[in-house]
């Protein structure tokens, strides 16, 4: 590979790492609006947040497949950058993995405080249910008929 091949290549991957950064960038404040969303449990708004982030991981995964052949050649790329090309790709990386970690976190965050709202739910259904078997089971007991009668009268 030509030197001139090697810096074209290094310059499309910096391009390619540069827009999944972006990319994360939103997927990461989509994040950030969907936590808040959970924890005010408003379903209609969460599931418009859940449709674009859907369109955003698309997207990650195009560009993903794009910086996969890359990987076969990072050292030789890597050895063709000058070193602010060098400092520039390793930032971007550390920022892509911050990125992916912080979302993966929160995410985790959201589906343990979904759970326990789903597990509430079902609880409190539970009880409703036992209640009314419970007045269903009283309403039976007590008789139509009057108790005592008043033979005096």
């Amino acid at each position: 590979m030509t030197e001139t091949t090697r810096q074209g290549r290094a310059a499309e991957l910096i391009r390619l790492l540069e827009k999944q950064a972006q990319l994360y960038d939103r997927l990461n404040r989509l994040s950030e609006a969907q936590s808040r969303l959970v924890a005010k449990a408003d379903a209609e708004p969460l599931l418009t947040i859940l449709s674009q982030r859907q369109e955003l991981i698309d997207q990650l995964v195009v560009v993903s497949g794009e910086v996969e052949p890359y990987k076969q050649q990072w050292a030789e790329i890597y050895s063709s950058l000058d070193e602010p090309d060098r400092e520039r790709l390793r930032a971007l990386i550390d920022r892509v993995r911050s990125q992916l970690d912080q979302i993966i976190s929160q995410d985790e965050k959201d589906r343990q405080a979904l759970t326990d709202r789903r597990r509430s739910a079902s609880q409190e259904l539970q009880q409703v249910r036992h209640g009314s078997s419970v007045g269903r089971a009283y309403s039976r007991a007590v008789p139509n008929e009057p108790r005592y009668t008043d033979r005096q009268g």
